[in-house]
């Protein structure tokens, strides 16, 4: 009689290995980007002792790096960054030393981007590189876009001790003239709803309130629209 001999089945040890490797690089990507934004504080703490650290700041705005850009846009959320602490009141209603804005005659119409406060939006420096004056002097911006973010509540479903709260995310964008503070153009942009409740809910989150958000507007989305000011 013919003895047939099985097959050893490696999946499961070849599978455990995967995920061991894929644990190991999750880990070394951590850690390299922890270096980093390590070393990127390191750098803006030494540019905060010297003589200019506001010029010296804006300059590193331009580094390769994003740990570095990132670090020093938050060390002049601290200190201040002049353009955007000076064109801040425009963002109220209020006028600002500023050139007036001729949507007629021929771009560009530098333009600045903040958020309702006028603080610093995400975007603000993104935008300021491509569309703001070459001199950074606040008495050659035309425009300020001001932006607020909206959360809308969508629907509440109710589950045994817990509900989900659906949220649609959403930016409002006010366009005002540097010079008098006036509303130029105002534009509502809503990203994408989130998917529906499930009919039940598993027992994997322990938490009272689960809230499902959809999409975010992009920056690309509001550029597009502005771009036809600034131009």
């Amino acid at each position: 009689m013919k003895v047939v001999k099985k097959k050893k089945d490696f999946t499961g040890i070849l599978t455990v290995g995967v995920w061991i490797v894929i644990g190991i690089a999750f880990a070394v990507i951590i850690l390299l980007y922890k270096n980093a934004e390590k070393n990127a504080q390191a750098k803006i703490d030494a540019l905060l002792l010297t003589d200019d650290p506001v010029s010296n700041l804006i300059l590193a705005l331009s580094d390769k790096k994003s740990s570095i850009r990132d670090a020093a846009a938050n060390a002049l959320d601290e200190i201040g960054d002049p353009l955007l602490v000076t064109l801040a009141p425009v963002c109220w209603g209020n006028p600002v030393p500023a050139s007036s804005y001729e949507p007629d005659s021929p771009g560009p119409h530098p333009l600045v981007l903040l958020d309702t406060a006028g603080k610093r939006y995400d975007w603000t420096y993104e935008f300021l590189n491509e569309w703001g004056p070459s001199s950074r002097e606040a008495g050659d911006v035309q425009l300020v876009a001001c932006i607020s973010e909206i959360e809308k509540k969508l629907e509440t479903c109710y589950y045994p001790g817990q509900k989900i709260i659906r949220i649609q995310h959403g930016l409002t964008i006010y366009v005002r003239e540097a010079s008098t503070g006036n509303e130029v153009a105002k534009k509502t942009f809503m990203a994408s709803k989130p998917g529906g409740c499930p009919m039940s809910l598993s027992g994997a989150n322990n938490d009272d309130i689960i809230y499902k958000s959809g999409g975010w507007v992009s920056s690309k989305t509001v550029k597009n629209w502005l771009a036809e000011f600034y131009q």
